[in-house]
């Protein structure tokens, strides 16, 4: 909803904190271990270099960080 309320202009308003994550994430065939590996490293990847960061940021949605705990 932070990305909403950022960019409407002032049409929405966020009230009290945000509570609750979203788990999303790709799903796969279990055999697929090809696709499984290179969808673990391109996610690693960037973790590593900060774009997963930037993505949560541009978004306004940094408590949904599937990385931390819960």
């Amino acid at each position: 909803m932070s990305f909403y309320a950022q960019r409407a202009e002032g049409q929405f308003e966020m009230v009290g904190e945000p509570f609750g994550k979203v788990r999303i994430g790709a799903a796969t065939l279990k055999a697929n271990t090809e696709l499984n590996e290179a969808l673990d490293a391109a996610f690693q990847e960037m973790i590593d270099n900060g774009t997963y960061q930037a993505i949560l940021a541009d978004w306004g949605v940094e408590s949904n960080d599937i990385t931390l705990g819960e």
